[in-house]
């Protein structure tokens, strides 16, 4: 019987082949490689998604708070622009006023529960006293910016409650993707340093 394949043919066969498996396993550890990089990347884009998100609901807050302060000064001003007003009251109330900033939650103490209840009852406070003062100001109807300052200082305490709501629902959404990929994000060093958990303004049950 004659011999099908001869030494050599055997050997380029061989080669042939193994030439094949080298080239399947490198396509194929490209192709993890490409895998791997689009998980990476997309695992990126959403935590900065849901970062600036986070961030952008706070800084509108805080900004619709710093205006509703910044409003309350105002019309403390246009109170002592009257010939007679509740000067004691008027003082205190402006010194309330100054210190309230100094008692505002941060996004890391605000964790703390209590710091929240209690910046918003000195808010609430300071306003109802405001009112309070200006609803007992003689011929206060004689200056219009009072009256405008007071429907202002409403509004901006309505959008502090407005953004604390779309605070929380994109905290809440970032708290549930980084307990889903907190693993892989530290692996891949994505989001340093990271906020694990951010505290939200409704507590939960």
């Amino acid at each position: 019987m004659k011999k099908l394949f001869s030494k050599n043919s055997i050997i380029l066969f061989s080669t042939f082949l193994g030439t094949i498996i080298l080239v399947s396993c490198s396509q194929n550890n490209n192709n993890s490689d490409v895998a791997n990089v689009k998980e990476v990347t997309k695992l990126a884009k959403d935590y900065q998604a849901l970062q600036d998100s986070v961030d952008w609901a706070w800084q509108k807050m805080i900004k619709a708070d710093d205006q509703k302060i910044s409003d309350i000064k105002r019309l403390l001003e246009e109170v002592s622009y009257t010939k007679k007003y509740n000067l004691f009251l008027h003082d205190s109330l402006m010194q309330l006023q100054q210190q309230l900033t100094l008692k505002r939650y941060t996004q890391l103490s605000m964790k703390n529960s209590q710091l929240i209840d209690s910046y918003d009852s000195a808010t609430d406070s300071l306003v109802k006293g405001v009112f309070r003062l200006v609803k007992s100001t003689p011929s206060i109807e004689q200056y219009p910016t009072a009256i405008n300052l007071m429907g202002e200082i409403i509004d901006a305490d309505n959008q502090v409650v407005l953004y604390r709501v779309k605070y929380d629902n994109w905290a809440k959404t970032y708290n549930g993707f980084m307990q889903q990929h907190k693993a892989k994000l530290a692996k891949k060093n994505i989001g340093k340093p990271v906020v694990e958990k951010y505290a939200l303004f409704t507590l939960s049950n």
